[in-house]
């Protein structure tokens, strides 16, 4: 069974995403909330901002593109979207992370499956 390589599409648009978010940020003054995030780190956020159509697609994307396990991945991001750093960097893609967290939790709490 061969391993499908990187897809070069995927790799261009997470480089150009975090590259974009930088220039934003300089703009608006906002690098040294930046400069907080490891290059890991803006790559993981720009990597979660593209859709996924699969989840199995999505895991194995993310061990060829990030080099890092689907596991260890989804805990840097929840560890990630609690930063205020992360935030700053991309509200648009935090705030909706945090809030489905919480629903997740909630309904957990409640008994109830996510």
């Amino acid at each position: 069974m061969s391993v499908r390589r990187p897809d070069a599409e995927v790799q261009l648009a997470v480089a150009g995403y975090v590259r974009k978010s930088r220039a934003v940020a300089l703009e608006g003054g906002g690098m040294s909330e930046l400069s907080e995030l490891s290059g890991r780190d803006m790559r993981i956020l720009a990597f979660e901002r593209r859709g996924w159509r699969s989840p199995g697609v999505k895991e194995q994307v993310i061990a060829e593109v990030l080099d890092i396990p689907a596991t260890w991945y989804y805990q840097l991001l929840n560890e990630l979207i609690d930063r205020p750093e992360a935030l700053a960097f991309d509200p648009v893609l935090v705030k909706p992370q945090r809030a489905r967290r919480q629903r997740v939790r909630s309904s957990r709490s409640k008994g109830r499956p996510a």
